[in-house]
Parts: structure tokens; sequence; C-alpha cells
């Protein structure tokens, strides 16, 4: 006996267990790009803007790496007119024409007024997500549903609080906003929150003013002890455009200190503030939209966006402000650095890895002992194991790479092939020759040695689960198995090897044939009491009476003559009315065909008889029809069920599709079902404008026959359903019923042409039983 190498087992172990496991499902990522549209106020470049769309691909992109929405701009800071929304509104009506999105996300109050008022034209209705909207109320989405989003609302009355106590001798306050609904929608909370400090607090508002002027009004005397509160400055006057506000040129021209309300406007100029930051507007806009994707509907609206405290340590330094005066929690930009502030979070990382080192020293003596234990125990679990595997009644094989050669069949495996034991290591499954079987399909066809599992596991690393199939070895014997296969991989995930795993099912299937030519039998025994009871007798008084008639009128009988004679006519004369009107030629069609009836009973009962048929072509309408005539004489159910009261409604595909099959076995599938059907219906009480009923369908779908017996009986449960298709389960009562009649139909169909049978059901309802049956080839065996 051939001993196993170390590599064989250790790989038989592993892929053994892998096997066991279940197959765990991959988790897909969502997929949101071509369901949201971004919309921005402002034109690409203006640093709000970008901070928002950078906010929004960062926090969509941490569940969808791939993320890519469709993204558009009114450029509002440049063009503000009517003529532009139009413009846009025509250009997105056309790009868009027939699109449906998701969500719309939406940047800026310009950007909020567009969707809305183009929403049901443009958008079809899609649910708003908005950021960065100034001076919001509830009055601006009244009557719209499915509009949510983020507030900008900029924290005013922060930031002039934090300028007052770090600056506490101001007595000046100048508010500086652009000429847009945005900067009166700041202009107006700049006010508001300078009440709180009046008679403390001059308030000065540069109305739309040029930078100029700007600049003129914040430098000389009259700036002493004065603050200046930028709000947004996008574009003065004069029409010039300042993406960042025109801070740099504020703080350079400007003696007095820049407070802002932006985290992107701090270290470019201004001293800082309670600011907002465009990039966390962003990301909670995005994670509103995916609430909105993921099936939530419209959440609300976040009326207190978050802001932070945030200072350049430049500007304090410039204008003597001290970081002792900064509220608790202020962060600082340009701040120095410390050699400990800089390095401070790997000194922890330092100490820690001196003391996991000599944690490591300690523990590598303890491992060097463990290893030496575990080895002593694989030892011991090879020898197990490889003592399993040689003693295991089922069948395995290992092709390796490269080649996928046969190294490894345990002792059932060659016996099962029929391998001899000098042979086991050296067939390569590329050379058809070297091997000493062929494999073949359920239905006869062979396998092309690339097709076999192993092979398939070992190139393309398929896995075959439960797959049956014939062996044809060398000496002639056929056989059955149940194969599984799988690939073996190293740690890297290459193909190393494949593994099959298979029990010889030879005589399992041989005992279903038993079933099916049993259940052949127990069918058969109901047709042929119906036919001699129902054909028989009343064809023996045909055949009878017409004998006796042609008797009757023969010439030569005294008894003839002498009622001829009393009923005042002659034989001869009667004889000649007789053959002018082809009575006699009547009498002679009755006896012929009760002949004829006489065979058809004879060629009925030869359909029990087993035989090894050869498939031919057969219309699937015929065969139908064929059950249908041997249903309506079986005895059983005309006598229990009356069939004559069940209305047969055929509808057949026009083109009669046919297929290779062995007529009897499915004539028997068809006959199983109907009569089935029979039955079941005879149990159930029908209404005053109701009637038992059966329904045959045929058709082709996918290349295969599909035919389906509907009725409109009791119905199944769902529990029914799942064991109808069992040997032995059976719903009628004790002594009606075998229950092998659905199971062997079952069989037939899967395992003797590889198709498919399906019940559906529901109680009160009726039933459907859907058979789907490849088409096969000519020259197929059963």
């Amino acid at each position: 006996m051939k001993r196993l190498s170390p590599l064989h087992v250790g790989l038989l172990a592993g892929l053994i267990v892998a096997l066991a496991a279940s197959a765990s499902w991959c988790a897909t990522l969502p997929e949101y790009s071509d369901r949201v549209l971004v919309l921005h106020s402002y034109h690409a470049g203006f640093p709000w803007t970008d901070e928002v769309q950078s906010g929004i691909f960062s926090e969509f992109r941490r569940h969808a790496p791939n993320f890519e929405p469709y993204v558009e701009y009114l450029d509002w800071k440049r063009f503000p007119d009517e003529d532009n929304r139009e413009s846009v509104y025509q250009s997105l009506l056309r790009k868009y024409a027939g699109k449906s999105f998701g969500v719309v996300i939406v940047s800026d109050n310009a950007a909020l007024e567009f969707a809305l008022k183009y929403r049901q034209d443009m958008f079809m209705g899609a649910t708003i997500v908005f950021c960065g909207i100034n001076g919001f109320s509830d009055s601006m989405i009244a009557g719209q549903d499915g509009v949510t989003g983020v507030l900008e609302d900029v924290d005013v009355a922060g930031t002039l609080d934090v300028a007052l106590t770090v600056l506490p001798q101001t007595r000046k306050a100048l508010i500086l906003v652009e000429n847009t609904e945005t900067g009166a929608a700041q202009k107006a909370d700049m006010v508001r929150a300078a009440r709180k400090h009046q008679g403390r607090l001059e308030l000065s508002v540069l109305d739309n003013a040029t930078l100029e002027e700007a600049l003129a009004a914040c430098g000389g005397d009259s700036a002493k002890d004065t603050i200046l509160l930028l709000g947004s400055f996008g574009r003065d006057r004069s029409g010039r455009i300042f993406p960042d506000f025109a801070i740099d040129l504020l703080s350079a021209g400007c003696e007095i200190p820049v407070f802002v309300m932006w985290d992107f406007l701090v270290g470019k100029g201004a001293v800082g503030g309670s600011v907002l930051s465009g990039k966390l507007q962003g990301r909670e806009a995005a994670r509103m939209a995916m609430r909105v994707l993921d099936g939530e509907h419209s959440p609300p609206v976040l009326k207190t966006p978050p802001t932070q405290l945030l200072f350049d340590n430049t500007q304090l330094q410039r204008f003597g402000i001290d970081t002792s005066r900064l509220p608790k929690g202020s962060l600082l930009l340009n701040e120095p650095v410390t050699i400990f502030s800089q390095y401070k979070e790997f000194i922890p990382f330092v100490l820690g890895s001196m003391v996991v080192m000599a944690a490591a020293i300690a523990a590598l003596s303890v491992t060097i002992l463990a290893r030496n234990r575990a080895e002593r125990e694989l030892e011991k679990t090879k020898a197990f194991l490889s003592a399993a595997i040689e003693h295991s009644p089922t069948g395995i094989g290992v092709a390796e790479m490269p080649g996928v050669t046969l190294t490894l069949a345990n002792p059932a495996a060659r016996r099962i092939l029929g391998i001899p034991d000098f042979q086991a290591g050296q067939m390569n499954y590329l050379l058809e020759e070297a091997f000493p079987w062929t494999c073949h399909r359920p239905d006869g066809t062979p396998y092309a040695m690339d097709e076999l599992p192993l092979p398939q596991a070992v190139l393309h690393g398929v896995s075959i689960e439960n797959q049956e199939m014939r062996i044809r070895r060398a000496d002639g014997q056929e056989s059955w198995v149940l194969l599984s296969s799988s690939p073996i991989r190293d740690k890297s995930g290459r193909i190393i090897a494949g593994i099959a795993v298979f029990s010889d099912i030879t005589e399992r299937k041989r005992m279903e044939d038993l079933v099916v030519q049993s259940e052949k039998m127990m069918s058969l025994g109901g047709l042929a009491a119906g036919m001699a009871h129902e054909i028989n007798n009343p064809l023996g008084i045909i055949v009878h009476a017409a004998q006796n008639a042609q008797r009757r009128l023969s010439a030569g009988l005294a008894a003839n003559e002498q009622a001829a004679m009393d009923a005042g006519i002659t034989l001869e004369g009667l004889n000649r009315y007789i053959r002018d009107r082809s009575i006699d030629v009547y009498i002679q069609d009755i006896m012929e065909a009760g002949h004829r009836a006489a065979r058809i009973v004879r060629s009925m009962l030869n359909f029990s008889r087993p035989r090894q048929a050869q498939r031919t072509l057969v219309s699937m309408a015929s065969i139908l029809d064929k059950a249908l005539e041997l249903v309506q004489g079986d005895f059983d159910l005309k006598t229990e069920y009356d069939l004559r009261k069940i209305t047969i409604e055929r509808r057949y595909d026009p083109t009669n599709p046919g297929g290779y099959f062995d007529e009897t076995e499915i004539v028997q599938v068809f006959l199983n079902i109907i009569k089935n059907a029979a039955q079941a219906m005879g149990t159930k009480q029908y209404g005053k404008d109701e009637t038992p009923h059966i329904r045959l369908t045929t058709g082709v779908e996918d290349s295969q026959i599909r035919v389906d017996i509907e009725d409109n009986g009791p119905g199944m449960d769902e529990k029914t359903c799942r064991r109808i298709m069992e040997p032995f389960f059976t719903t009628k009562q004790v002594g009606q019923g075998t229950g092998l009649g659905l199971s062997v139909t079952y069989f037939i169909v899967t395992n003797s042409y590889g198709g498919s049978l399906r019940v559906d059901s529901e109680p009160g309802h009726g039933t459907c039983f859907t058979v789907r049956l490849p088409r096969g080839r000519t020259g197929d065996h059963v």
C-alpha cells in the first residue's frame, strides 16, 4: 500500500476542513454615483465651494471608493442674474432629459432656490439635500416634501464675542459683505449680534463697497480700537471677483484685525473666529444623502451646524494678542513647534517598543518549547489523518500542478476507478490514453478529460458539490459515483492542486431504477383492471352479438328459414335487402373494431414490461394525450372520482415542440401527476358555479420543453409542498397510495433527463406542477 507523503496529508487536512465550512457571501460596496447630482451656487475654484465639494466626495468615498457623481455650477458670484439662471436651466434640462436622480445635493442659497423652482421639471421630484444655506427659515421649504439638509448659518455672535474677549479695548466694529442674498442675510445676522453689546460697541456697515473703500475705512486714526467683521465678500461693487473674500488684500492693507466665520480664511490673513468648515458642511450633507439613498425618507434639517474656534498665531503676534486670552478648546495655526511636541506621539511608541522587545525575548524561549511540542502533535495528527484517508470507504484523489497529474488515490479511489497501485501517480489528465476509465454524465454523454472535476478545479478553480457521474472502467464494469471537488490553494491564493471526494452509489441507483419499475407496475394494476372491466366485457358482448347476427342471417339453418317464413318473407330476400343497404358491412365493421380494441388493451398491458429503450423523437403534445388516455381508462379513477366531471383544457404550443425521450417514461411522469390531481380534486367540495378543471400547457423555455399541469383542486400548504417529492410520503388515506408516485416522477425528470420539477400550491386555490425537460439528442439511451 502506498504511504501518503506529509505534503499530501497536510494538503488534505486543510482542504477537508475547507470543504466542511460554509461559503461566505462577499459584501458588495454600495454604488451611488449614477444616483447623485451635486449643484453648487458658485464656480469651481471658489474656496468655499471647493471645500464643500471635498467634504461631499470624501464622505461618499468612505463607503463607495469609486464615487463620481454628476456636478454642476450656477456661477452665481460672477453672474447673479435671471438670464444666467434661465441659461443654466435650459442647459441642464437638455443634458439630463429622461435622467432620474435619487438625491440632489445643493450648496448655498442660489442653488437651493434653483432646485426648488425647477424640481419637478428637471429632477422629477428627487429628494433635495442642502448645505451652506444662510438666513434659513422653515418658510423657505414650506410645502416641499423630501427637502432636508444642514444650515450654514455662520456663528456671527460667537465670532463677535471671541473678538471682544481677546481684544477687550475694541470700541468699533466694521461690517463688510457683498451685495447678494447671502451678504444681506449675513449683514442682518451681524446687526442682531451687535445689539448684545449696545452702548459698548459702535457698528458701521460698509454696504456694497469697493475694495478700495473698505481699505480706506480700515486705516487712519478713525480705525483705532476697531475690528473688521468680514462676511461673504466674493464680489465688490465694481464687479471684481475675490475667491478668498479678498482676505489677503484686506489683511495686508488694513491696520486693524480681521475676524471671519469660515475656516478657509484663517491662515491667509484673518485673526480667526468661531468658524464654519465647508468640508464639514459637505460631509454632513453627504451623510444625509446616503441615508436618503439607503431608504430613509427625508431626515430632519440639521439647524445647528458644527463650528470651531480657530486662530492664526501669526496674526495674534501681529496685533499683540496673547494666546492665554484664547477661549478653552481653541485651535491654533502656525504655532511654534518644539521638539517635544513634534515627536510626542513617537515617545509612547518607543517606550512601548522597548517593553514589547523585552517581552518578546522572554517569550521566544517559551515559543521554541511550544513549537517542539506542536511539531510532535503535528506528526501524530498526520499519522491519524493518513490512517483515516487510507481506510476511508470514500474515494479521495488529488491532482497537482503542473500537468494536472493524479498524485494521490486512496485504496477506495483505486477500487472504484480500477487503478492499479503502480499506476496511481503516473496519470496526467491532459493525456486521455493514460486513464483506465472514462466518465459520463447521467444522460450517458462522455466528459472530455479537461471537463472532469479535478482538471476544472486545478486549471480554473471550479468547485463542485454532490455531482452524480457514471464511471466506466477498462474492464467494462460501470458504476455510479457521487462526487465533490475543490481547488487547493497556497497562502497567496495560488492554485497548487485539486481534490475530489467521491463515493460509490451504484447500489442506490439500482434501487431507484427498481422503484421506478415498481411504481410503473402499480400504475398498470389499476389500468389493467379498468380495461378488463370497462373494455373487455362490453367488447365481448359486442363481438358476440355481431357474430350471432351474422349466424342468424346465414342460409341453411332451419331455424332461420322458419323464422323468415313466419314473418312472411324469404331469408334470401332478407339477405338481399341487408346487402343492398350494406348492413352486412356494418356488422363486419363492428366485429373488426372490437378486435382492434382488444389489440389496444393488449398493447397497454405491454406498458408494464421492463425494457432497455432507445430514446426517440416524440412530440410533447402526443405524450400528454397518451397520458390522458391512460388516466381516463384507470378503473380506480372512474369508479371513485368520476373523471368525466373533470374539464381538461389543452393549451399546447402551436409549434408542437418535441424531443428525444423514452415515451414510456415520460408518459409515466405525466400519468402520475394527472392522476394525483384527479384524486385530489375528488376530495374537494366545489361551489355551484365551479367545476373540477385541469389545464395542460406546453412551451419552450431556454432550449428546454416546459409543461405546466394546473388544477383547481384543494391545494397544499407550504409544509406539504416541501415533502411532496419524498419517497413514501402521501396525503392519501391508508391503502390508497404508496407515496412513491411523485418521487418516481421527480427521479425520472431530474436524474434520467437532467430536467427539473417544481410545485406551486396554495390551500384552497389548486396546484401547478412545472416540468422542464432538455430536448436530448438522437441515440441517447435510457
